[in-house]
């Protein structure tokens, strides 16, 4: 990604000619044409539902609406994604349906207005593929950059028309007629397209890498607090930090909690406020503000009384709502404290997480507080390191964001 690259182009009058963030090179005004002027309908689709596909192999392969809502982006690599057969499906049963590079496909229906989300088709050659139930498909008249289109599509830029056209309550949908009286904006350099799309499919690898790390490095988090706590009626864990020996103790966790009180109530936040406000919830910081802080937050932890919730504080902070307990232990670090609850809270319990019945869950401690130290330190160093790959994901997602605003007419 050469950010480089851009300069900036703001567009005069009404009508915008111009995007905001443009490559060097590219100057003239791009087009404005009818959607049908520029695609055209030609292509036919199937209404197969799931109960007709399958992922085992067949001659054809068919995309399903409510994988181009959620599972495919702004294109559908025929070839090397994973897509649905068929079932007993022939080729020659779906020959005139086949689709080619750069056909566009609507998913025309949906729960919300995700309603009209398109994926542009690319490495259709070999692929045998077919646009299935709730679709309909459009084949460029004239020649488009790779991915171009199915970019544009998604964007803001153009799907600003097909709000008011959406006809449904719960469910919402669009049809051709609908279709057929959008316009859409475009370069007519070719070169300028494909730079475009070029930008954009790099940013993607770039987030789908991100994602994958963070997805691998999450899991391994799962697994280490499997496999680095002893299993149940086992006095030692699979895993096991080098020079620490010795059986681990049963304990019950409300022998080892201190329960404090809270120490400030602050129902709303204030615009410059100095210390954090937390409440219970997944979201837990939810603004800043002044008063009578909780000092001895290193070595405590926040349970959300009704949630799922957890929190290690870093700093000293305020309480915003009840329903939380400030919990510390015995002998035991705030952070190795955390990992416990993480480990062991009850999974059977639902939302319903409460105090009264986490208390009473039997864990494994280890024999020394060097154990307990160096798991919880080891867990604290793979939270901070998936905090800064949410961060620098969602970083990513917004620069995608602001560039699909701006790059765009």
């Amino acid at each position: 990604m050469n950010c480089n690259r851009f300069c900036g182009v703001i567009s005069m009058g009404n009508e915008k000619k111009h995007p905001e963030i443009r490559f060097d090179g590219f100057a003239e005004s791009w087009e404005q044409r009818g959607l049908t002027d520029v695609l055209s309908p030609t292509v036919g689709n199937n209404t197969l539902s799931r109960a007709d596909l399958n992922y085992d192999g067949g001659e054809v392969k068919n995309v399903h609406y409510g994988d181009v809502l959620i599972k495919f982006g702004s294109f559908v690599d025929a070839l090397n994604d994973k897509i649905p057969f068929i079932t007993n499906g022939t080729l020659a049963d779906y020959k005139s349906n086949l689709l080619q590079d750069g056909d566009i496909i609507f998913a025309d229906t949906a729960e919300d207005e995700t309603t009209g989300k398109v994926a542009e088709i690319t490495n259709a050659k070999e692929a045998n593929i077919v646009s299935g139930l709730h679709t309909i498909v459009y084949r460029p008249k004239r020649k488009f950059a790779d991915c171009f289109m199915g970019y544009y599509l998604n964007t803001h830029a153009y799907r600003y028309q097909l709000l008011p056209l959406m006809q449904g309550a719960k469910v919402l949908s669009l049809g051709r007629s609908h279709l057929a009286t959008t316009f859409v904006r475009y370069p007519s350099s070719l070169d300028e397209q494909a730079i475009i799309a070029d930008f954009f499919r790099n940013l993607d690898d770039t987030i789908a890498l991100k994602k994958q790390q963070h997805e691998q490095t999450s899991n391994i988090k799962k697994a280490m607090l499997r496999k680095m706590f002893p299993k149940r009626e086992a006095d030692v864990p699979e895993i096991r930090f080098q020079g620490f020996y010795g059986t681990w103790e049963e304990k019950i966790l409300g022998d080892i909690f201190i329960n404090h009180p809270f120490r400030a109530y602050i129902a709303v936040p204030i615009s410059n406020g100095k210390y954090m406000i937390i409440q219970q919830g997944d979201n837990p910081i939810i603004g800043y503000g002044d008063g009578n802080i909780f000092l001895e937050y290193a070595d405590v932890v926040l349970f959300g009384d009704h949630t799922l919730s957890l929190y290690k504080p870093e700093k000293p902070f305020l309480i915003a709502t009840d329903g939380v307990k400030i919990l510390s232990g015995l002998d035991l670090s705030g952070q190795f404290l955390y990992v416990l609850l993480g480990r062991y809270m009850p999974k059977t319990q639902g939302y319903k997480r409460h105090f009264t019945i986490v208390k009473e869950e039997t864990v494994m401690l280890p024999p020394t507080n060097e154990e307990k130290n160096a798991i919880g330190d080891y867990f604290r160093n793979l939270d901070i390191l998936i905090t800064a790959q949410c961060e620098e994901l969602e970083k990513l997602q917004n620069i995608k964001k602001a560039c699909l605003s701006k790059m765009f007419v």
